[in-house]
């Protein structure tokens, strides 16, 4: 990368420019390989740690500045205040994710920050449901959810619109059900990220394995959809370095086999790479939600409009950002949206804080 003259000395032939200011602000930080490729990461509490995410993200050596003393002073406070209050959401809160949805049918992206959010109930003390897909069944929507219990692996679970849940996956953590239809066929292609492997199911009375699309792979949030004769399978692989990366691959048909696309991976940013729901068409624009994690995990929605998508392009771009309500009960994050005909799904966080949380999980 471009070495470049800092407050904080000089990082020549480092290839990782960063400043102090850069840690001070608690920003996402970002970082241009000499291609051009370029990485958003989240800062680490730390600043030794920012400095490793930062150099990590195109394994590139730590570039290393010399700070004055009074930089070294305010990061040391810095660094101390952001430590205690990790050890504080460590040690005394844990998230309770909860499923919003609203019978709508969406006209405008504009509309859905107004959208009118029913709540479903927590399933149980320190048990809650996210990440929602929704198929009809007999005329009816019904809703496949991962049910979280801390302490133990998430399952996967349908809900039927009369209230009655079926466990479809347990044993294993399994997450992030996503739905599609594909000749008249419902399936699931949910995330098993232990296991390795990306396994696709056919939704028929049960979850019933179709076959494996990728082995020894680490596949978080995969999302499937058909667009301009191909269908897409995109998804991340976990945190790297306080980024994630955005890989694609392509086939003639939902069951493979599926091949790189020739960018791969598309993109690394912390700011809107991780999958958040599902992808969808409106008034012929096609949208991809994807995560704001920049201050952390599952803070908003980005909706990206997909511009460009071919086996060697790849252009989108942020067209609207959605965030919890204030005066909703979960107003701590928001990492979902699914848009589905007449039904809109989100899911959206409240931290619980719990003084003996050390002691329960």
């Amino acid at each position: 990368m471009v070495a470049e003259e800092t407050s904080a000395g000089r990082s020549d032939g480092m290839g990782v420019v960063l400043t102090v200011q850069d840690y001070w602000r608690g920003q996402p930080i970002r970082v241009v390989r000499e291609d051009g490729f370029e990485a958003w990461f989240r800062p680490d509490w730390s600043y030794q740690g920012t400095l490793r995410r930062a150099a990590g993200q195109f394994e590139s050596p730590l570039p290393q500045l010399t700070l004055s003393w009074p930089q070294r002073l305010r990061t040391a406070v810095i660094q101390a205040r952001r430590g205690l209050e990790k050890l504080y959401r460590d040690a005394f809160t844990c998230d309770i994710w909860a499923v919003g949805w609203a019978r709508h049918r969406l006209q405008s992206l504009s509309e859905l920050p107004g959208l009118d959010w029913q709540w479903r109930p927590e399933p149980g003390p320190l048990t809650y449901e996210a990440d929602p897909f929704a198929f009809r069944h007999q005329g009816a929507w019904h809703l496949v959810v991962e049910e979280h219990r801390h302490g133990k692996p998430a399952r996967l679970v349908e809900s039927t619109e009369h209230g009655r849940r079926i466990p479809r996956l347990e044993g294993a953590h399994h997450s992030f059900p996503y739905l599609f239809t594909w000749q008249d066929q419902d399936y699931c292609l949910p995330e098993s990220l232990a296991e390795r492997r990306l396994k696709l199911y056919r939704l028929h009375d049960g979850l019933q394995l179709e076959r494996v699309l990728l082995e020894n792979v680490e596949v978080v949030d995969p999302v499937m959809f058909e667009h301009q004769g191909l269908w897409w399978l995109l998804y991340t692989g976990p945190s790297q370095h306080g980024a994630y990366r955005l890989h694609a691959a392509h086939a003639s048909s939902p069951l493979g086999p599926f091949q790189s696309h020739a960018l791969d991976p598309l993109k690394q940013d912390i700011r809107s790479t991780r999958s958040a729901g599902k992808p969808f068409r409106l008034n012929g624009r096609l949208y991809r939600p994807a995560q704001d994690c920049s201050r952390s995990y599952g803070d908003a929605v980005i909706v990206q409009e997909v511009l460009e998508l071919t086996p060697e392009t790849f252009h989108e771009v942020p067209v609207l950002k959605l965030e919890p309500r204030k005066d909703s009960p979960y107003r701590d994050g928001l990492h979902h949206l699914v848009v589905e005909d007449d039904l809109v799904l989100i899911d959206a966080r409240r931290i619980h804080h719990d003084p003996f949380w050390l002691v329960r999980r």
